[in-house]
């Protein structure tokens, strides 16, 4: 296992010190996240978020945090949340390195509330190649935390699968791929032990482009989601609930 505070920079080993690369953005504010991973699928990554005892209740649940690229080249940013209490606003910051990130847009709360809610924006100047994006929100006192860390692919050098949503998923997955090329392959998916649940054959199209598979008979759990495009193959983390 490794452990991040900013899910750029990864300790060293199983143990999470000062001495890691990653520990510099832990602790600051007192809610911080942290980021774990499996060594071994280093691409798929857990955070969690560390409330300080002492601290204030986060001002919002968010559920979920996505960026895709739509076919005019820029980027649909879109979060979920749970519940609201005196938040003020969320900021969502962006990196081109991954690791100093700058203020891209404010959108403010639309006030109190127990009930799910949809936030978007659209960036509308995405960097050439990886975008990294995460979302900053602010309460009243300007007490904040952060969502966790998601990339999306503009004009890639090679095909890639872009975005996984929604996850956790329930009867049906999106998966967006942006292919350099016309290719055929077949998507896996594989449960925590190794085993194949699923095998899909797909052909692909140059370009942008999004498929869905029915993952209605799939147990509730957590599963990686396979593909070969070109001579690489991606693994990624989904959750079925």
């Amino acid at each position: 296992m490794q452990y991040s505070a900013n899910g750029i920079d990864w300790s060293n080993s199983n143990v999470f010190t000062n001495a890691d690369p990653g520990w510099n953005a832990w602790g600051s504010p007192a809610n911080s996240t942290l980021f774990v991973r499996n060594t071994a699928f280093p691409d798929c990554y857990n955070y969690a978020t560390y409330i300080n005892p002492c601290s204030a209740p986060l001002p919002a649940t968010l559920l979920q945090f996505l960026g895709k690229l739509n076919a005019s080249n820029t980027v649909d940013l879109d979060w979920d949340i749970s519940s609201e209490k005196n938040v003020a606003y969320y900021e969502i910051e962006k990196s081109k390195a991954g690791a100093h990130f700058s203020s891209l847009a404010k959108v403010y709360s639309k006030g109190n509330s127990e009930e799910a809610r949809h936030y978007s924006f659209i960036d509308g100047n995405p960097y050439n190649g990886i975008n990294y994006y995460r979302l900053k929100m602010v309460d009243a006192d300007e007490q904040f935390t952060y969502s966790n860390i998601i990339n999306v692919i503009v004009n890639a050098s090679k095909s890639k699968v872009v975005s996984l949503y929604p996850n956790p998923a329930k009867g049906i997955l999106n998966i967006d791929f942006s292919m350099l090329n016309k290719e055929n392959t077949t998507i896996e998916v594989v449960d925590l032990i190794g085993k194949v649940c699923l095998t899909i054959p797909i052909s692909l199209q140059k370009g942008y482009q999004s498929i869905v598979i029915n993952t209605s008979s799939l147990a509730v759990g957590s599963y990686f989601l396979k593909v070969k495009l070109g001579q690489d193959v991606e693994v990624h983390k989904f959750t079925i609930e």
